[in-house]
């Protein structure tokens, strides 16, 4: 097993990887070290189309009165969508908790993460499977979650780990995943903003790839922070939320920006600013969902 870095002057330095007996996956500090001492945008050359359509994000309008959680009091985060139940899941990181929900927002039922710590973004991988990710540890935690399922311990996930550094409660904020890549889509809030993709762990857990598809730095899409993403397969595009610039972006894969959607008013309908935009993500028939602290979850559909 190994891990692939992908660097610029077309280096490629492999890592061999342990397969502790708790199943934790763990880079090396150097990969850290690599990573940052070299510029993200030169990991991946970056390209930028005149001619490239847009999911448009024009096209949504919004439900001013969020549905409140009530399950939990607050540090709603998270959020993902199953298309096999057809149900949202929210994760909660104080207490942590996930949360299945209708799309009306009804509650179903909560799930105790016993030993997690500060999970901060979710998303459905299929097969009942999820990736879950944990703020300050910068881990990646794999579990699987039935119908009746009440309670996931941490030492029965999968852990990857990636020891990356950033400010206390400035990391990991959200993740997607693009199965027909096998890639995870992560982003770290602030201090660096940075987006990661992790290729390869969810289908083989091997030959495992970290690289970055552009430098939020220096490409920061007019926000001040991310604090979610979501992968939209039909149009091959990612949704970055930001809390502090109160929007989502709809990008390309090398960052290109095609559609805003602002919740500051004008053209929306939202009656207040959106308290704290934590997590996002669309179910099938395209209807954009948005958890907010501290336990609010917006519905948006698209103009009728």
């Amino acid at each position: 097993m190994s891990i692939t870095i992908n660097l610029p002057k077309h280096w490629q330095i492999q890592f061999p990887v342990v397969l502790r007996p708790h199943r934790q996956l763990l880079l090396s500090l150097m990969m850290a070290i690599l990573i940052l001492a070299y510029p993200l945008s030169k990991l991946t050359a970056s390209s930028t189309t005149n001619n490239v359509s847009s999911f448009d994000l024009a096209r949504y309008a919004a439900v001013p009165i969020p549905v409140a959680l009530t399950m939990t009091a607050g540090n709603a985060s998270g959020l993902t969508y199953n298309h096999d139940t057809d149900t949202l899941f929210a994760v909660v990181n104080g207490p942590e908790l996930l949360i299945e929900l209708n799309k009306d927002g009804t509650e179903k039922r909560l799930i105790e993460l016993k030993g997690f710590d500060d999970t901060e973004g979710v998303v459905y991988l299929g097969n009942q499977r999820y990736a879950i990710i944990e703020e300050d540890r910068r881990t990646i935690a794999l579990v699987t979650i039935g119908e009746l399922t009440r309670w996931v311990y941490r030492e029965d996930a999968t852990l990857f780990s990636l020891p990356l550094t950033s400010y206390n409660n400035k990391g990991f904020e959200g993740i997607s995943y693009d199965a027909s890549r096998d890639t995870l889509t992560i982003v770290n809030e602030k201090r660096p903003r940075a987006i990661y993709q992790v290729s390869g762990l969810i289908t083989q857990q091997r030959n495992i790839t970290v690289s970055s598809p552009w430098d939020l730095e220096d490409n920061t899409l007019g926000s001040s922070d991310f604090s979610g993403v979501h992968y939209n397969a039909d149009s091959n595009r990612l949704l970055l939320l930001s809390d502090e610039s109160n929007k989502i972006s709809e990008v390309t894969s090398d960052g290109q920006l095609l559609s805003e959607y602002s919740f500051n008013g004008g053209w929306l309908d939202f009656s207040d600013k959106v308290p704290q935009a934590e997590g996002i993500t669309m179910d099938n028939e395209g209807t954009l969902y948005v958890l907010s602290e501290p336990n609010l979850l917006y519905r948006i559909p698209q103009k009728s």
